[in-house]
């Protein structure tokens, strides 16, 4: 579908930023900030790989095993929360900062298929952007 309308260009106002992702530094914006990449999943990993190893040797059906499964999900679930809380009060505090806030354009999913891939989804560009 096509018209002829015109629409006006918007002029960009106010400070705008510019923010680069990687997994060295989790940002930096074109402001000189440098924000470092906290590694969610590293912090309990130990844990979590102690309470997977366990239930390897829970029988199939059980409670215990249940209980298990329980639990490893409630870690699951501590990561992603601590993950999301520190990317939304990230989030905020570059929205406070600027009015316009530009990306560069990643594929993340060519990103969490390399050598780096356990790393590039604890960080979770994508949620973040």
């Amino acid at each position: 579908l096509q018209l002829d309308v015109n629409i006006p260009d918007v002029p960009f106002h106010g400070h705008a930023i510019g923010i680069d992702l990687g997994l060295d530094k989790f940002l930096a914006t074109s402001d000189g900030e440098l924000v470092e990449r906290p590694r969610f999943l590293n912090q309990l990993q130990r844990k979590l790989k102690l309470l997977q190893r366990r239930l390897r040797n829970k029988k199939k059906g059980s409670n215990n095993r249940h209980k298990l499964n329980q639990k490893i999900a409630r870690l699951h679930q501590k990561i992603s929360d601590t993950r999301k809380d520190w990317q939304f009060k990230l989030a905020h505090s570059l929205c406070d900062q600027a009015q316009s806030i530009f990306f560069e354009d990643i594929n993340f999913k060519s990103w969490a298929k390399g050598m780096l891939s356990k790393h590039c989804l604890d960080a979770a560009f994508g949620q973040f952007i």
